[in-house]
């Protein structure tokens, strides 16, 4: 067999196999559920049910009972030849005996084989019974297949890799790329799951609920493992190919945050000021940090700002972006942005791609604070939350 045709249990489509596919499971290209390749491999190559054997020949009682016949036709000659010579007559009667006793002798014998014969028989009609199996049997059995296969195809249905325009994609993700793990989604708000378990999403997130929590990123790998029968499953967001430094995204791309009306323009030369020595490092930068730390609410916007204009490509770059968070975070009582802080010489690119959209989820969590009060208000809430769940 060079080819194996499979049939998408979900949307009916047909595609042909090379003898070369070897993975149990397949991509359907048309809706993306996922085709059981085994089980579809495995009903083909189930061989057909074995033809019950051909009845024993009957021919040979028959020719048993031909001698009898044989041997009475030859007295019906004696007699008619019995008005020759006397000679002749008496030889006709002597053969006529002879010829009764050879008939009695064949029927005794034709008994006898025809006793044999049915034994024969007999023995040969068992195996005709335990041989094959019957059409409804073998109908029941395919029936019974088909359904396992339906019931395998809707469980373990869903998220592997999207299918191929070409062909159906191989189920096991080989050739993936892996500078692109981890690199889809975009990072959330939320408080760290030993404080709250509530998240609110990033801008482009449809960001939503009270902003009690801390930055995190959206699993894209992750599968639905509740796929209903005969339901097309979502399509998935393309995922961002991390290949090189240039494909890490800019955060200087997004509209600068603005000042909320309600802060005085002298409150936000201070915040500027102190962000801007905080840049420069020293003993300088210790000040401000502390300082922001007591403006609290005001110094948010100068702080994401900042963010904003970081190289996150570069080593020092993840260090100074990784110092800001840490700053935000403690402003807003333990709520993160999920960084990933530098490990080695040089970030991963999928840890600078995802540490320079992290600027995104901390514009949104700035911008549901239009003045102060609300500020302190969302506080005053969360750390209540925080003692009733503690």
């Amino acid at each position: 067999m060079t080819e194996l045709q499979i049939v998408c249990q979900n949307c009916g489509a047909k595609y042909r196999l090379p003898a070369s596919f070897h993975s149990d499971k397949a991509k359907c290209k048309g809706c993306g559920a996922t085709i059981d390749v085994a089980a579809q491999r495995g009903a083909a190559a189930a061989p057909p049910a074995a033809a019950a054997p051909d009845a024993p020949a009957k021919a040979q009682p028959a020719a048993a009972k031909a001698q009898p016949a044989a041997a009475k036709a030859k007295p019906a000659e004696s007699k008619e030849k019995e008005a020759g010579t006397p000679h002749r007559a008496a030889h006709g009667a002597g053969s006529h005996g002879a010829a009764s006793r050879r008939a009695h002798a064949a029927k005794d014998k034709d008994g006898d084989e025809g006793k044999g014969h049915g034994h024969r028989r007999h023995g040969g009609e068992k195996p005709a019974k335990k041989s094959g199996m019957s059409p409804m049997l073998i109908g029941g059995s395919l029936a019974g297949i088909a359904i396992v296969v339906v019931v395998l195809i809707f469980v373990l249905g869903g998220g592997d890799d999207p299918a191929n325009t070409s062909n159906v994609a191989n189920a096991n993700g080989a050739g993936a790329n892996p500078a692109a793990a981890n690199t889809a989604g975009t990072p959330k708000v939320e408080t760290p799951a030993a404080q709250s378990g509530a998240a609110v999403t990033a801008p482009d997130a449809a960001a939503a609920g009270s902003g009690d929590s801390a930055v995190k990123p959206a699993d894209a790998t992750a599968e639905n493992p509740a796929v209903k029968p005969a339901v097309k499953p979502a399509a998935k967001p393309a995922e961002r190919q991390i290949l090189s430094k240039g494909d890490v995204f800019d955060p200087k791309t997004l509209e600068p945050l603005a000042y909320p009306e309600s802060m005085p323009q002298e409150k936000r030369t201070e915040v500027e000021a102190l962000v801007a020595d905080i840049a420069g490092g020293g003993r300088a930068a210790i000040n401000a940090k502390r300082k922001l730390e007591e403006t609290g609410w005001a110094a948010l916007f100068g702080l994401v700002n900042r963010l904003r204009e970081i190289d996150y490509t570069t080593a020092g770059g993840t260090l100074d972006a990784g110092e800001i968070n840490q700053l935000l975070t403690t402003i807003c009582d333990g709520t993160n942005a999920g960084f990933r802080p530098l490990q080695g010489e040089e970030p991963p690119l999928a840890d600078m791609d995802w540490n320079a959209r992290t600027v995104q989820a901390w514009q949104a969590q700035a911008r549901k604070f239009p003045d102060e009060a609300s500020f302190k208000t969302w506080k005053k809430n969360k750390d209540a939350k925080l003692r009733k769940d503690g």
